[in-house]
This record gives structure tokens, sequence and C-alpha cells, in this order.
């Protein structure tokens, strides 16, 4: 927002020193550009419109629904994290998908595990999880503030650490491994850094993980590939993870060719010592590798 003041500003400027008349009609439009500029982007109006953080990473907004009992944190116009006031839900389509399929089993049943999140959000993935250890990862380093403050209204937990980094320069410092990492770094293709879509960041995902560690990402994309962004992501991640599943969140419809985007969440079961290998007419394994008893 402050860069739209400053360009108007100089541009302002500009106008003022070729007419080198104060009130000539191009100076008075740039003027008046500008005031309007101001005023829709001063603290004021960004208060009302729930606008807690304006940096050069990210815009949240916190929007009350108060009639359904719901708080959003909307992260670069996109809701991160949801709660509803009167139960413990406290996510979307795909982080509820991801948090009752990965992380609500092992809330408290076995040994603590250890837990990555690509993405901070609003810090909704994990709450309510006293066991497990969880570490945040969000280059905005205001982010943890904002959400404690004005949409958690609590702090973390001690079993929460966050560390403000990019991503990718956090995977490449750190030797820890985790028993699961959680890619929520999509908000839209076109905001989404192009370096963490590439085989090597998705790589370099797969060597963190223990073994029998689990990797889950959001990203929103054609449920029925019919963009090439959705095709070459596919592929890009199924050259770093085999077998990967690919579950299409909400409802969609495959025969339609244009703006069929939706939340696609990608998984991955780390077992490195597993070989692969494609069955064939001339030599197949599969006699041996089916199981021995009827699965129902």
């Amino acid at each position: 927002h402050y860069t739209v003041i400053v360009t108007l500003a100089c541009m302002f400027t500009l106008v003022l020193m070729l007419s080198r008349k104060l009130f000539a009609p191009a100076a008075q439009v740039t003027l008046v550009a500008l005031g309007v500029c101001i005023v829709l982007n001063s603290p004021q109006m960004m208060a009302r419109l729930g606008i807690i953080l304006n940096n050069k990473y990210s815009t949240v907004q916190i929007i009350d629904y108060e009639d359904a009992g719901v708080r959003s944190f909307v992260l670069n116009r996109t809701h991160a994290s949801v709660i509803y006031r009167y139960s413990d839900e406290t996510y979307g389509e795909y982080t509820r998908f991801i948090d009752e399929n990965y992380l609500f089993p092992i809330r408290t049943e076995g040994a603590k595990r250890d837990i990555l999140i690509l993405g901070a959000g609003g810090f909704g993935l994990g709450r309510g999880d006293e066991k497990n250890n969880y570490v945040y990862v969000d280059i905005d380093k205001d982010l943890k503030q904002a959400a404690e403050e004005k949409f958690l209204e609590e702090p973390l937990g001690p079993n929460k650490e966050f560390v403000a980094m990019d991503a990718r320069a956090y995977l490449n410092q750190t030797k820890k491994q985790f028993d699961m990492i959680v890619l929520d770094l999509c908000r839209d293709p076109i905001s989404m850094a192009d370096s963490l879509v590439t085989a090597e960041f998705f790589s370099k995902v797969r060597q963190h993980l223990k073994t029998g560690g689990v990797m889950a990402g959001n990203y929103f994309a054609s449920p029925g590939f019919h963009d090439p962004y959705s095709r070459n992501l596919d592929a890009t991640m199924r050259a770093a993870f085999p077998n990967l599943n690919r579950q299409v969140i909400g409802e969609f419809n495959v025969w339609k060719n244009s703006d069929d985007w939706a939340n696609v969440v990608y998984s991955y079961v780390h077992y490195p010592e597993h070989k692969h290998e494609p069955y064939t007419d001339l030599k197949s394994t599969i006699t041996f590798d089916k199981p021995t008893i009827l699965l129902h």
C-alpha cells in the first residue's frame, strides 16, 4: 500500500517539474489522485477493513462473521485459517482434511512426533495439540505476533516454535529430520515463489523426512489437469516423491475445461528402502506382491 503512495508522490513531483505551475490541470489531477490514494491507504482505512498487518511480505486481515461464530485469518486475500468460536474446528476444507487424516490420529496416540509446517498461515494447523513438537517456518517475521494478538488471542504453546526464514533456506541450513512435513506455501499459483515449485526443493523436503515420515502439501490446481501449470506441477512432484497420492478437496467437474481450480492435497510416505518395479507382460512379480488375505 505504501508503494502506491510513494509512486504517485513521485509522479506528482515529476508532473509539477514538467508543468512548472502548481495549478496546472495535470498537476491538479495528479494531486487529487495522490490525496485519494493516501486516504484509501491510511492506517485508519486499514483498521476499518480489519487489516492488522501490511508489510513487504503479507497483508493480513481479520474478518469476524459474528452470526456464524467464525473468525477468519486472511493472508494476502486468501483464507489461511479459520476459528469456529463454538467448536474446536480451526480450518477450512483442505486444512481440515490434513488435520483429520494426518495430525489428529497422532495427537494422543504413540510417541511424540516432530512436525514441520512450511508456511505458517494463521498457525491453525496443530492448534490444540499439546503433545507433538511443531516448527512453523514463514518468511514474514511479523506473522506470529499478528496471529497471537488478533487471531488466536493466545500465545503459541511451549511445543510450538516459529522460525522467520525462507522455507528453502531453512531446509538448506537444518539437519533435523521430521515425522511429518506440511507444505502450506501455495495461496495461489500467481503469488507463489517459483523456487518453491521445483524438483530440487521437493527433493530437499524428502531428505528431511524420517523413515515412515509423511509429506502433505496443498496446492491450488486444476483437478482435471486442464492447464500446463497443473500438469507440470504434478510431474515435478512425482519426480521427487514416488508413490504420490493426489486428493482433490471439495466438489469438481472433470469435464469442465476452464476455471476448474481447486485445492489439491498431495501426500507421500517415506520408505527409501522400498523398490519400485513396474509390472510387465514378460516379467512380473504381481503374483507374489498380492495380499494373501482378501481385503474388504
